[in-house]
């Protein structure tokens, strides 16, 4: 499940970033994602040596939402007529907001999870 809410996360970081063109609730798709994946997370694994794993696995799949979020929104910049390069596109467009999502996002997951 918490596979499935990171690529749904994925894909609503296309919409907002790439079909709306919209900057603005970029870190709150990525901090809410970060959350959905984290508590799906959470009563997967009790007991204390678990804790670690689901708290590691939280915090991949959050970074898998925005990476393949922000490759998916250059991607449909390039079907637009975009000739710029993955990280040309996302410095030049998003600058400091892309880590910045990776660091919501994952900071969500991470207390989401624990």
């Amino acid at each position: 499940m918490a596979a499935i809410l990171s690529l749904i996360g994925a894909g609503v970081l296309v919409l907002v970033g790439g079909v709306l063109s919209q900057t603005t609730g970029l870190l709150a798709v990525a901090g809410i994602g970060g959350i959905a994946v984290g508590r799906a997370l959470h009563g997967a694994a009790s007991d204390d040596p678990a804790r670690s794993k689901r708290v590691t696995v939280a915090l991949l799949l959050a970074l898998d939402m925005v990476v393949l979020g922000n490759l998916g929104t250059w991607a449909f910049a390039l079907s637009e007529g975009g000739v710029l390069g993955p990280i040309e596109y996302l410095l030049e467009t998003f600058g400091p907001l892309v880590p910045a999502e990776i660091a919501v996002g994952s900071i969500a997951a991470l207390l989401a999870a624990r």
